[in-house]
C-alpha cells in the first residue's frame, strides 16, 4: 500500500508542477482516447444481422422458427410480417446447413425424390399422380433458377394414353411466376421457358403452355407469333424498325467516313431505304428430254400360235433391236403379226426456291456540306457515297450532294447557356467552398475562444481564491457605523508600521540590485500564472 501511495503522490506532484496548457492538452488527449475506445467497443460488440430466408410462407416461417427454438438458437429476428428471418452474419451458413439436415428448408418443390419413398402397394394411378407431382417440382426448380424469378408454380395436365391415335389429347401446362423486385422477363426468356416445359413434358405443344405473373398478367400472349412478324399484331412496327435500323447503319458509316475528311459537324447525311419484306416461295419442275426405258413387252403372232415376251434387261433390249432391224425377214418366216410395247421413264427435276424478306429495292442518300463545295469535292463525296451504299443505277438509287452553310445559332445559344451554367456552377462551388472554409475557421475560432475562456476563467478563479483569505481577514471584524460617519478630521491618522529587519534588507537589496529584483518578480508572476 505504501508503494501505491508513493506512486500516487508522485503523480499528484508531477500534475501540480505542470503548466495550465499542458494540463488542458493532457485532459483533451485522454478524453479523445476514452471516446475512441468507447465507440470501438460499442461498434465491435454490435451484431450484424443478415437475411437467412426471404419471401417465406407463414407455414415455412413457423417451421423454421420452431426448428431454431428446438436447436436452442434464439438470436434471430423476424421482419416483413414473418416472411423474412434474420440471423447473425457469422451463423447464417451453418444454420442453413443445419436446417437442410433437419429437412425444414423453404418449400422449393419436390422432384423425383418422391419416388424414394414409394411402396410396392402403389397402383398405376398412384404412380401417374406421383410422376406428375415430381415433374411439376422439377420444372419449378428449373424455372426458379432464373435470376429474375423469385418463385414458380407449375400445373400440368398430362396427355392420357389411348390405343386410338385420334382420341389422344395433347398435354397442357399453366405456370405462375413471382418475379423479383424491379425485374421483368423479355419475350425471348418467356419463349425459352415455354420451350423448356414443352420439351420436358411428353406430347405438350408450345402453344398449350400458358404463363402468368403474380398479378395475373398473361406473359405468354403473342410471344410465339412474334417470331413471324407477318402473323403478330405488331409485325408492321417491327418491320419499320428493321428498316430504320438499316438506314441508320448506312447513315452512321457514311457520316463517320466523311467527317474524317471534312471535320466533325461539317456533314449532314440522310438515308432513305425501300426494303422488300415480301416472302416468296417457288417450285420449278423440269423434265429430261432423254427418256429411259423402264419396261418392254413383245408380242409375235405366228401361224402356229402366239409367243409373247417381256423384259427390261440389256439382253432384252438387244433382242428388241434385232427384231426391229430384221422385221421383214421375221415376217417372211411365218409370222403373221408383231407387236412391241415400250414404257419409258421420264427424268424429272424439282427445284424449290424460297426468297428471304428484306431485299433492297432502292436507296436514296442526301449529303449536305456546311459551306460552298467545289466541283472536285462534290464529285469526291458522290463517289464515296456510291461506294458506301453499293450504288446500283438499275435499282433506281439516287445520291444528292449540296453545299449549304449551316444555321448554328441554336447550337451557339446552347453553347453559351452551357458555358454560363458551368460558370454559375463553378461560382456556386467556389461559394460553397468559401462558406465551408468560413465555417471551419469559425468553429476553430470558437474552439480557441472557448479554450481561452476556460483558461482565463481558471486563472481568475485561482487568483480570487488566493485573495479571498486576505479579504476575509480584513473584514473579519466589522467597522462600526460611527467610524464610517466620522468627519475626516476626526479620523485618526494611521501610524506608520515599523519595518522589520527582513523588509529593510529586501528593500536594500532591491535598491542595490534592481535588475535581479525585477527578474525575481517576473519569475514569481509567471509561477503565479501557471
Amino acid at each position: 500500500m505504501g508503494g501505491l501511495a508513493e506512486i500516487w503522490n508522485r503523480i499528484k506532484t508531477s500534475w501540480s508542477n505542470l503548466g495550465r496548457n499542458k494540463k488542458i492538452a493532457i485532459i483533451v488527449v485522454l478524453c479523445s482516447v476514452f471516446i475512441a475506445v468507447l465507440v470501438f467497443a460499442l461498434t465491435s460488440n454490435k451484431t450484424e444481422y443478415v437475411p437467412m430466408f426471404t419471401n417465406l410462407d407463414i407455414q415455412d416461417s413457423s417451421e423454421i422458427v420452431a426448428t431454431l427454438e428446438g436447436m436452442n438458437f434464439t438470436d434471430y429476428k423476424i421482419e416483413d410480417n414473418g416472411s423474412t428471418i434474420l440471423v447473425p452474419k457469422q451463423n447464417v451458413d451453418r444454420l442453413r446447413l443445419d436446417l437442410a439436415i433437419e429437412g425444414v428448408l423453404p418449400d422449393s418443390g419436390e422432384g423425383f425424390e418422391l419416388f424414394d419413398e414409394s411402396s410396392y402397394a402403389m397402383t398405376d394411378a398412384d404412380r401417374e399422380i406421383l410422376y406428375q407431382r415430381a415433374l411439376q417440382g422439377e420444372l419449378e426448380r428449373s424455372i426458379q433458377s432464373l435470376e429474375e424469378v423469385e418463385k414458380a408454380r407449375v400445373h400440368l395436365a398430362l396427355s392420357q394414353e389411348s390405343i386410338f391415335v385420334r382420341e389422344k389429347e395433347p398435354a397442357s401446362a399453366s405456370i405462375i411466376l413471382t418475379l423479383k423486385d424491379n425485374k421483368t422477363l423479355s419475350p425471348e426468356q418467356i419463349r425459352g421457358i415455354i420451350s423448356l416445359v414443352s420439351g420436358a413434358v411428353k406430347n405438350l405443344p408450345e402453344e398449350n403452355v400458358r404463363i402468368v405473373d403474380s398479378n395475373a398478367n398473361l406473359l405468354s400472349k403473342g410471344v410465339l407469333e412474334d417470331e413471324d412478324p407477318f402473323k403478330s399484331p405488331g409485325g408492321t412496327n417491327k418491320l419499320m424498325e428493321l428498316e430504320k435500323q438499316f438506314e441508320n447503319s448506312i447513315k452512321n458509316d457514311l457520316e463517320t467516313m466523311l467527317e474524317q475528311v471534312f471535320g466533325a459537324g461539317k456533314i449532314a447525311v440522310a438515308v432513305k431505304a425501300d426494303l422488300d419484306f415480301d416472302s416468296e416461295e417457288s417450285t420449278i419442275i423440269t423434265y429430261d428430254p432423254q427418256a429411259v426405258i423402264r419396261s418392254q413387252q413383245i408380242r409375235i403372232n405366228t401361224n402356229g400360235g402366239t409367243e409373247a415376251g417381256e423384259g427390261s434387261s440389256p439382253i432384252d433390249n438387244n433382242v428388241q433391236n434385232y427384231i426391229d432391224q430384221n422385221i421383214e425377214e421375221i415376217l417372211d418366216q411365218g409370222v403373221s403379226s408383231y407387236e412391241s410395247i415400250t414404257n419409258n421413264e421420264i427424268g424429272e427435276t424439282t427445284t424449290y426456291t424460297r426468297k428471304a424478306p428484306g431485299q433492297v429495292r432502292r436507296i436514296s442518300v442526301t449529303v449536305v456540306y456546311d459551306g460552298v463545295l467545289s466541283p472536285e469535292h462534290r464529285q469526291a463525296i458522290e463517289n464515296v457515297a456510291m461506294a458506301a451504299i453499293g450504288y446500283d443505277a438499275e435499282r433506281g438509287d439516287t445520291i444528292h450532294v449540296e453545299g449549304v452553310p449551316f444555321d448554328t445559332s441554336l447550337q451557339d445559344q446552347l453553347a453559351r447557356q452551357l458555358a454560363e451554367e458551368e460558370a454559375r456552377m463553378k461560382e456556386e462551388e467556389a461559394q460553397k467552398a468559401a462558406r465551408r472554409r468560413i465555417m471551419a475557421y469559425g468553429v476553430m475560432g470558437l474552439l480557441v475562444a472557448g479554450s481561452l475562456a476556460i483558461i482565463i476563467g481558471l486563472i481568475v478563479r485561482r487568483r480570487k481564491k488566493a485573495k479571498t483569505p486576505m479579504l476575509d481577514a480584513e473584514i473579519s471584524e466589522p467597522i462600526p457605523v460611527e467610524e464610517l460617519l466620522r468627519e475626516p478630521e476626526e479620523i485618526e491618522p494611521l501610524e506608520p508600521k515599523e519595518e522589520s529587519a527582513e523588509e529593510r534588507s529586501i528593500k536594500e537589496y532591491a535598491k542595490n540590485n534592481p535588475d535581479d529584483a525585477a527578474d525575481l518578480v517576473r519569475a514569481w508572476m509567471l509561477e503565479d500564472e501557471r
